[in-house]
């Protein structure tokens, strides 16, 4: 390559974040504290401080957030929060190929939030008690959304002629700013073009595959694209083999497309480590509660455990992931078996998730679907635990 590629500003004014860290400082203080509806007004501010005022109801406990193509709907009641955004009308034909992608994007990108289909509507769906809205878990589950909302709504639409169910506002930018953009993309795809020619001629073909990752950001960084294009130069990326450095917020997006991630909390780095060593091995409580779903078992379910023949630390903060508890299995050597009862459970298709209340807490599994045993609200079943599974961290930890 004989000159370094040249600077293409880019089509928004500033890619600066206009997130401000002390508010979400301060939204884990006052959860921490047990304020936790303040905390979570706190995160709305972190997030915008213009989403209260123009959103909210007068008490604070109703938000309608318009996002491109979604509508983020939040409410607290009685304890709870939920979340619910509206995302797409199902196609009169395709219809099962499109619910076979769906089905996808439930077990790989909204591993926390899901998608539910009421009729010809598809929407994607969380809720949780409002004591356990940790900020950083909310801020990760509402992003995802937005994120998931903003990445296959143009797919979707385009490729099964789905419809879509709120329209997004959409400013066009000036004709004269969109051409210069175009033909930065083209100019940036020839040099790039002849850059790998003259790299592949000197036989430097890892130069060659780092011109055309360098050409991916770029493109990504100058045009900003969104919704569809976004996805084919991801699937480009890929396709090419190209070894990135991602940044992310988006938990599945780490854990399904990595070989190794780093998790950062206020810019120091909490573990690195391949996605099954900090998902199932997690270095730090922060790590614990930042990657994926998990119960906190409280000190009531922990004197069960020791009673049943565990030996957890009562003085620790401890965990365990919804995949490692099970219902009326046999136990092996060292688990331990306690009884509870069924409040309530979602239905995934391949797996079945559970609410299920023991030891003066409720506590979540998830567990296959055989299509035979499945539990109903209400109804008493043995829940099987290994204390081997449990994460425990000092109760002086950061969360």
């Amino acid at each position: 390559m004989k000159q370094t590629p040249r600077f293409v500003e880019p089509i928004l004014d500033s890619t600066r974040s206009s997130l401000n860290p002390e508010d979400l400082d301060r939204s884990v203080e006052q959860y921490a504290a047990g304020n936790h509806k303040e905390a979570f007004h706190l995160l709305l501010d972190y997030l915008n401080d213009t989403i209260r005022p123009r959103f909210g109801n007068a008490d604070g406990t109703e938000f309608r957030i318009p996002h491109g193509s979604i509508l983020v709907c939040i409410r607290i009641d009685d304890g709870k929060l939920s979340i619910r955004a509206d995302f797409l009308t199902l196609p009169a034909k395709q219809r099962t190929a499109m619910l076979r992608q769906v089905a996808d994007l439930t077990l790989n990108r909204l591993m926390l939030s899901r998608f539910r289909k009421e009729g010809d509507k598809l929407r994607m769906e969380y809720e949780c008690p409002l004591s356990q809205s940790h900020p950083h878990k909310l801020f990760f589950i509402l992003r995802n959304i937005c994120h998931v909302g903003d990445r296959y709504d143009d797919e979707f639409c385009t490729k099964f002629g789905a419809e879509r169910c709120y329209e997004p506002r959409v400013t066009p930018y000036p004709e004269a700013e969109t051409a210069r953009i175009v033909e930065a993309m083209r100019t940036v795809c020839t040099e790039t073009l002849d850059a790998v020619k003259d790299y592949e001629a000197a036989r430097r073909y890892g130069y060659a595959w780092n011109v055309l990752d360098t050409a991916f950001y770029r493109i990504a960084y100058f045009a900003q694209p969104q919704g569809q294009l976004r996805n084919e130069l991801k699937k480009m990326q890929k396709d090419f083999g190209i070894t990135t450095i991602y940044v992310t917020h988006d938990q599945e997006e780490a854990l399904t497309l990595s070989d190794r991630i780093a998790v950062f909390n206020k810019g120091v780095i909490e573990q690195v480590g391949t996605p099954n060593e900090v998902y199932n091995h997690s270095a730090t409580e922060f790590v614990c509660n930042f990657i994926g779903d998990i119960n906190r078992l409280e000190p009531e379910a922990v004197r069960a455990l020791n009673q049943a023949g565990g030996s957890i630390d009562p003085a620790a903060r401890n965990y365990i992931r919804l995949e490692r508890i099970h219902v009326n299995v046999e136990p092996k050597a060292g688990a331990a078996v306690l009884e509870g009862t069924v409040d309530s459970r979602e239905y995934y298709g391949l797996y079945i998730k559970y609410y299920i209340r023991l030891a003066g807490q409720t506590i979540k599994v998830i567990e296959k679907n055989d299509g035979v045993n499945i539990y109903e609200a209400g109804q008493k079943v043995r829940v099987v635990m290994d204390p081997r599974d449990v994460m425990a961290y000092p109760a002086a930890a950061q969360q």
